[in-house]
């Protein structure tokens, strides 16, 4: 008996231990996963709003395509530059998910952004 106290003593000690790293894979991959698509919404909005102004301008006949795609690729990369994220930061403070443990708040964001994406 004394041997099966000290298996399952071990076992669950080697239990936890594998519980732990599992945990903190399961943080790490939800944390990748959530930046990936991040990423992907980026694309997908920079792409959209682009699109927009072009063809905006490009129907009105005030700028050739050509020009259009130009000035709107160099207002594109200079507006966060120059403009701030003062939006930016007035929507990320509507919801706080500091407090909240880490898979909460980061499946939380995820939801989110791919409720943006969609």
């Amino acid at each position: 008996m004394t041997s099966e106290k000290a298996t399952t003593g071990s076992t669950r000690r080697n239990w936890s231990a594998i519980v732990g790293e599992n945990k903190v894979d399961m943080v790490t991959s939800l944390a990748i996963l959530t930046i990936v698509i991040v990423l992907i919404f980026d694309y997908t909005n920079g792409f959209q709003d682009a699109s927009n102004i072009v063809a905006t301008v490009t129907a009105s006949r005030a700028l050739t395509p050509i020009q259009a795609v130009i000035l709107v690729a160099v207002f594109e990369f200079l507006g966060p530059l120059l403009g701030g994220t003062a939006v930016a930061n007035t929507i990320g403070g509507f919801i706080d998910v500091s407090q909240l443990p880490k898979v909460p708040s980061l499946s939380i964001i995820l939801a989110s952004v791919i409720g943006a994406i969609a």
